[in-house]
């Protein structure tokens, strides 16, 4: 027994030992943050500060070496995310995780995003891509830094090559991809149309409204501004994930200076400001896709590609291009009608989108802002903008078709017509400049103005978001900031408001009927009425969807309010009755159902019901959310308010199963600029600016995320200065000067050298 006690013991000590080297070594492949850092690709020093929440002030001496550092931070911050994002639109998945995602990669290896964005880099202007390559060079020169890989990329035996300039194109063409999926929508509306009648159609497919959530931006002239000068809110609804899709950066050069939000392997501040002008983007939400009926005579090409498969054998998979696009018909979702090709404009040549981004950096004016735009390519964006001279303005930026014969709601053949002839010129797209009541607003809505004459598209958000937006700044005649955070972070739900009047007649005996009645349509945390309201929509819509659509639900998802509302207020022949047509019996199902499923999850006492509770945000950590142990290791959840239409936008999977009230898609992103304060920028991200677990970073903005709190970002070296937690140099290696002479920065590297080895640099 004493012999098996020390045995225990010695496992137990060496099971601790071995752990904390795992620890430490795995502390040893955090970022170094203060000291000095020879690196390869710089052209003079450049220094980093960053503030205590880990956001990087670069200051360089050119704005090729502001674009470096931006990489190199990228490159230090979000290692994993760079590598993972670029295998996913290289079709190269698989070569890491195994088979599992062979679906994925046989999908991005048709579409091909790879080879073309690797086609369009020379056709950039060469000053652009001068400035990809000093990105690209960052980047790398933060991996050559580093001593060992990141715990993704080290647990998964990755080593990432260079990165290349085509690597940020594809980066923008990976988000043009999240953000425009219609073409599985013209799919499914083609086989809906074909088997269900056309008067069930006609409610499933009403018309001018989607699903879709999406993003948020107004602005408002000085006139309208208790600070003087113009203020502009954005705040972009993306998946939640960890690390965040989002990351804040301030860069400045020698008449250089911009500040605001980047995307990891993207060269551009995509939300931001400098010295003049500020401006923010939401999702058009343009039809940018379409689906070709093609016969073998439509294809130009075939090729095979190798995808690799760890711990298996490559497949080979042949792709099929068209004069329209590749061939999707491998695909189940576009499987219903024979060969279809995809037209999207991400797939054309000619895209020059991060050149205008890298305009945009330097736009002193709306009007500059308007002309660095008209080269945008894609994602389609509603852009708003302010200057520091009082100007404000609105214009739809990117590559939207212009079609032969057809809409683009349903898929057409290539021998009736099928394809494009060209693209809007930028005066054909919406355009707005100082409007008399000094406020512009979008949120996804429809923005053409009555009895526009070009299609853009057939399908827009609903406008819930927009109505309540315009709505609070129509009640003031000036704002400020902090009016402008507490709507960012608004939870009224003008949809809950729409809908109980529809609803509650049927369950006028309910005990809850008066205290829906009586509830304002806050999505408040604390409060049970968002939740029992979320799960009697919710359960009323299934039963519509599952009793008239049933071939169709695993791909008509969502809650469809514009079909909902139709339901309950034109066509009630899709309820049960009795008698036939009548919803009432329904909706009364429904609530039952809905109280039935709150308190099997959470207790039978509704004084306990609470909506954080159900509604928390989750930010999934994509590499490990298959795996449940590390799921909830690396995942960050927080509770918090809002709903899928209020202004603090936190939308949920309503037809998950297992967590159908969990928030897994809001604004990632908030930030806040005046005009007239440079040192004034507000901005959060979620969770945090780190996508190292074990970095202090990794999550430290979640809990005041949620609160609907923010950071100050300041511009000014003096307020920078002040703000600055750590320091590190970049020095350039003698390398990097091709004259065998070492740069005099590299003067500062011993101590600072040592204090990296010693962990000193990796201090919080």
């Amino acid at each position: 027994m004493r012999l098996l006690r020390r045995l225990l013991l010695t496992a137990a000590v060496l099971a601790a030992l071995l752990a904390a080297g795992a620890w430490l070594a795995l502390r040893a492949s955090l970022p170094q943050r203060d000291g000095t850092a020879v690196v390869a690709g710089a052209e003079a020093p450049i220094e980093i500060r960053r503030d205590r929440y880990g956001i990087p002030h670069i200051a360089a001496q050119s704005e090729r070496d502001a674009w470096f550092g931006l990489g190199f931070v990228h490159g230090q911050d979000r290692p994993s995310q760079l590598a993972l994002s670029r295998l996913a639109g290289r079709g190269e998945l698989a070569s890491v995780f195994g088979a599992r995602l062979l679906g994925t990669d046989r999908y991005f290896r048709t579409l091909g995003l790879a080879r073309v964005a690797a086609r369009n880099v020379p056709t950039l202007p060469e000053d652009t891509r001068r400035l990809l390559e000093a990105y690209a060079a960052g980047i790398d020169a933060a991996a050559a830094e580093r001593a060992l890989p990141p715990p993704v990329l080290l647990a998964l035996g990755h080593r990432p090559p260079p990165w290349t300039p085509a690597d940020s194109l594809l980066a923008v063409k990976l988000m043009a991809l999240r953000l425009a999926g219609n073409a599985e929508e013209e799919a499914l509306r083609a086989e809906m149309k074909a088997a269900l009648p056309p008067e069930i159609f006609a409610t499933a497919w009403p018309g001018g409204k989607a699903a879709g959530a999406g993003s948020n931006n107004w602005v408002v002239a000085s006139a309208r501004s208790e600070t003087g000068a113009p203020l502009l809110a954005n705040d972009p609804h993306l998946g939640l994930e960890a690390p965040a899709v989002w990351y804040l950066a301030h860069l400045s050069a020698p008449g250089f200076d911009v500040l605001g939000a980047t995307i990891p392997g993207i060269p551009a501040v995509v939300v931001g400001r400098n010295r003049d002008a500020a401006w923010g983007v939401t999702n058009t939400g343009a039809d940018v896709q379409d689906l070709i009926a093609v016969t073998d005579a439509d294809i130009v090409a075939r090729r095979v590609e190798t995808i690799a498969v760890r711990g298996g054998e490559a497949e080979e998979w042949e792709t099929v291009e068209t004069a329209f696009g590749p061939i999707l018909s491998a695909f189940r979702r576009f499987s219903g009608a024979g060969p279809m090709a995809l037209s999207w404009t991400a797939l054309a040549d000619g895209d020059a989108t991060l050149a205008a981004g890298l305009r945009l950096a330097r736009a002193g004016s709306v009007t500059a802002a308007f002309a660095a735009l008209e080269d945008f390519h894609g994602p389609v964006q509603n852009f708003v903008i302010a200057d520091r001279e009082g100007g404000i303005g609105f214009t739809v930026a990117g590559s939207v078709p212009v079609r032969r014969g057809h809409d683009g709601r349903f898929p057409v053949a290539a021998t009736e017509g099928g394809g494009w002839t060209g693209r809007l010129p930028p005066d054909a797209l919406p355009r707005l400049r100082d409007p008399p009541d000094g406020a512009i607003v979008t949120a996804n809505q429809d923005i053409t103005p009555p009895g526009w004459p070009h299609f853009i598209a057939g399908d827009w958000a609903e406008d819930y978001r927009a109505r309540r937006i315009a709505s609070v700044l129509a009640a003031r005649e000036t704002h400020s900031v902090a009016g402008f955070m507490a709507l960012q972070t608004d939870a009224v739900s003008l949809m809950a408001r729409e809908f109980l009047p529809l609803m509650l007649p049927a369950v006028a005996d309910s005990p809850w009927a008066p205290r829906l009645a009586a509830w304002d349509g806050a999505m408040d945390p604390g409060l049970a009425e968002p939740l029992v309201f979320q799960a009697w929509y919710r359960a009323f819509a299934q039963a519509l969807f599952e009793r008239n659509l049933a071939p169709f639900r695993d791909r008509y998802s969502g809650r469809r309010p514009a079909t909902v509302r139709r339901v309950l207020t034109a066509d009630p022949s899709w309820c049960g009755g009795p008698p036939p047509g009548d919803c009432r019996a329904d909706l009364a199902r429904a609530l039952e159902r809905g109280l039935a499923r709150i308190a099997a999850e959470f207790g039978p006492d509704p004084a306990a019901w609470r909506w954080g509770e159900a509604h928390k945000a989750v930010a999934r950590h994509l590499p490990t959310d298959r795996i449940p142990l590390l799921r909830r290791l690396f995942a960050v959840e927080r509770e918090h308010g809002g709903g899928p239409y209020t202004v603090m936008q936190a939308n949920t999977r309503i037809d998950d199963p297992r967590a159908p009230f969990a928030e897994t898609h809001g604004a990632g992103l908030r930030a806040i600029f005046d005009l007239g304060d440079p040192d004034g920028a507000r901005a959060i991200v979620y969770p945090g600016q780190s996508g190292h677990p074990l970095s202090p970073h990794y999550a430290d903005l979640a809990d005041l995320w949620a609160r609907g709190d923010y950071l100050t970002l300041p511009m000014t070296p003096e307020a920078v200065a002040a703000a600055a937690v750590h320091t590190l140099s970049l020095a350039p290696s003698a390398r990097a000067h091709g004259d065998g002479a070492v740069h005099p920065a590299t003067a500062a590297t011993g101590s600072a050298a040592s204090g990296a080895m010693s962990g000193e640099s990796q201090t919080p």
